[in-house]
């Protein structure tokens, strides 16, 4: 009759004669009134069987039979061992790993919904808006709450009897600060439209307008925020600047103009580097690769050229497209090319051969304006596959901004180009006209700026597919600019004036930490040998980094390999062996879920203050406390700005790894084992 609900449990078992097995709980619920518990086996071989990568067997190990009617809803708690349902029944219960129902509320007038159980299990929460009776249950289950209790969250000192760290906290965070501010509106930087603007680090700016003119800002604090650089305006193009753009380094800006020309020039000296071969048409776009080796123009003419950068060399040419190229970009690892059509279709292209790869018909109703790449390697959270994964984004004339997902498939590490998928991963909608412009924030790309001829910028979430906020204009916006870290945003206009916002400081405390803790999700079964490298780093283990690169050393082998092969392989010498073998025994036991042992009095110190779980990797923030990575890591991205210890605004965002305190839970935990 269906399925209503599923719930994996956070529990993972592996097999303990072979780490890569693991074991999943997923719980069902469907037009029964029965919870149907099955065993998850997930096997993954290593990389050289390809033919057997990975197999997945489901097995029905257990029914619950407690409800009188359809299951709505089925919900682990965090640590997944136990189960909140709810149901037609106007009930909701509580069952532990055993299938004994443990709870069963009442309360509810009509059908509950869903249902959710806290963190700490002392709540469960069910009804929200989709409850036929319109109401929010909240239930304690510890007994201690009344109707005047004030939730909050927990503050556990790690400093026992003698409270908090007596420290002064920087009050540089105004947590009512998240609205976009206007800082400049200048309309005395052209005299034509602003066709394009660029960002390269924090403060440099460079615009290319109808006035034939290219121009370099540095922006500054103060009344004045632009100052024009001495060697600006840059001159060399007959007619309008169609698009600019610096180069990764900053050493070199492209331009290219409606006169059919494209030019590298030299950032420090305004004087011209390399001008390509003229084209007959106009030329729309010009965009470096993220090595500087390469670039690629495409316009009028319905084609794309790349471009070798130092010898002016062509590369090849794109053809395919029916109707004019207004936009291209280069993939982060400088492997693909992406080109868009009037004609309402993109192009996939392989750098090395420059075959097209894959063809997107109408991706956009009246065709494409504009397309940017992802700067993340890993764009989509959450998954680990043996693919490579990118993040198109693509505007046009049908007021959507498109996110698309390409996946590229990986054998025995490598890509296999001819096998490419496109799906279509977001669609943002809210423009009320042509979107001319889509920008991707630097790093990890969890935002997206959009502008259009309803005379607004959008800035949105990647992730939330939500409009985070919408900036009026007086007149078209026609580019778009995120400055190195989040906190500006230059947009111009066909009224020739050019607008500096200051974003949120939301957005620049989150644009950091997300490039902090970029994948920290991967297990270990999952890294690559650059992710091997990163660990080594953060162990103060950097005198092996070498040997394991060497190596190939990745997250398969740490786990498959024992610790003595891969210390002789590695050839270390007696202290680092020893050091770097407990290293690994221990990177093996927290990739096997290492818990909490009830039969072992932990000391207070060496539990998290948020999960209230051992810590494997503590880290300490500028509160002067320690915290496990991952949690205080989640703190961050939720947007909050506080010490989970204090409630007083964090002065930054920074942590280090308390290695002393890792040392010292792993001793206690070896000494506490079973002989």
């Amino acid at each position: 009759m269906g399925v209503f609900c599923v719930d994996i449990s956070n529990r993972v078992t592996f097999d303990e004669e072979n780490p890569l097995i693991r074991h999943y709980t997923l719980a069902t619920s469907g037009n029964t009134n029965e919870i149907k518990i099955w065993k998850v086996t997930a096997r993954s071989m290593l990389k050289h069987k390809t033919n057997i990568a990975h197999q997945v067997t489901f097995e029905l190990c257990d029914v619950y039979d407690g409800h009188s009617s359809s299951l709505t809803c089925v919900k682990y708690s965090h640590n997944g061992r136990y189960l909140v349902s709810s149901g037609l029944d106007k009930l909701v219960k509580i069952w532990d790993e055993s299938g004994n129902c443990v709870a069963t509320l009442e309360g509810h007038r009509r059908y509950v919904s869903c249902a959710t159980i806290s963190r700490d299990m002392s709540l469960v929460v069910s009804g929200s808006s989709g409850s036929n009776d319109k109401l929010i249950h909240i239930w304690d289950l510890s007994g201690n709450l009344t109707l005047d209790s004030e939730l909050c969250h927990s503050r556990t000192s790690l400093s026992g009897e003698s409270g908090l760290h007596e420290s002064v906290l920087a009050q540089n965070l105004d947590c009512n600060a998240n609205e976009v501010v206007l800082l400049e509106k200048n309309d005395e930087v052209a005299d034509g439209a602003v066709n394009s603007c660029h960002f390269h680090g924090k403060d440099l700016l460079a615009i290319g307008s109808g006035d034939k003119l290219i121009r370099l800002f540095k922006v500054k604090e103060g009344d004045d925020i632009i100052d024009e650089l001495c060697i600006s305006p840059i001159e060399g193009h007959t007619y309008a600047i169609n698009h600019v753009e610096f180069s990764t380094s900053g050493q070199y800006l492209a331009s290219c103009s409606l006169d059919g020309c494209a030019t590298v020039w030299n950032t420090t000296t305004g004087e011209k580097h390399i001008a390509l071969p003229k084209n007959g048409m106009s030329v729309k776009v010009c965009r470096f690769s993220p090595n500087e080796e390469m670039v690629v123009t495409a316009g009028d003419d319905e084609k794309g050229m790349v471009w070798k950068l130092e010898s002016k060399e062509k590369i090849g040419t794109l053809e395919g497209h029916l109707d004019a190229v207004p936009s291209a970009c280069f993939s982060p690892d400088n492997l693909l090319i992406v080109t868009v059509s009037t004609n309402a279709d993109f192009r996939v292209w392989c750098v090395n051969d420059l075959k097209c790869l894959y063809v997107k018909e109408d991706a956009h109703d009246l065709g494409i304006q504009c397309c940017d790449m992802s700067q993340n390697l890993e764009p989509i959270p959450n998954t680990i596959t043996d693919t490579q994964s990118y993040l198109l984004a693509t505007c046009g004339n049908d007021s959507f901004v498109k996110l698309w997902r390409i996946t590229v498939p990986k054998q025995d590490d490598e890509l296999q180009f001819a096998n490419v998928e496109v799906k279509l991963w977001r669609s943002l909608q809210g423009h009320g006209g042509n979107v001319i412009c889509v920008r991707f924030s630097p790093a990890v790309s969890e935002f997206v700026c959009s502008t259009a001829t309803d005379r607004q910028a959008r800035i949105w979430s990647v992730y939330g597919a939500t409009c985070l906020y919408v900036l009026d204009h007086d007149s078209i916006v026609t580019a778009c600019s995120f400055n190195a870290d989040c906190s500006l945003l230059a947009t111009g206009c066909q009224d020739r004036t050019l607008w500096m916002w200051k974003l949120p400081q939301q957005l620049v405390f989150q644009t950091v930490v997300a490039n902090k803790i970029h994948c920290r999700a991967k297990q270990v079964m999952d890294w690559s040998n650059a992710d091997v490298v990163k660990w080594l780093e953060e162990i103060q283990l950097q005198d092996v980094i070498k040997m394991a690169q060497n190596a190939k050393l990745d997250g398969q082998k740490l786990l498959t390999i024992s610790e003595e092969d891969i210390c002789s392989g590695l050839q270390l010498d007696e202290e680092t062996t020893e050091r770097m073998s407990k290293e690994l025994r221990w990177l093996k036991k927290s990739e096997q879920h290492m818990e909490r042992s009830s039969t072992i009095d932990i000391p207070h110190e060496f539990l998290c203050p948020i999960t209230h779980e051992i810590m494997r990797e503590p880290v300490t923030c500028s509160d002067g406390f320690t915290y496990e990575k991952r949690a205080i890591a989640e703190w961050f991205m939720s947007g909050k700005y506080t010490s989970p210890m204090t409630n007083e605004h964090l002065a930054n965002t920074e942590y280090t790894y308390n290695l002393e305190l890792r040392n010292t839970i792993h001793e206690f935990l070896d000494q506490s084992e079973p002989d």
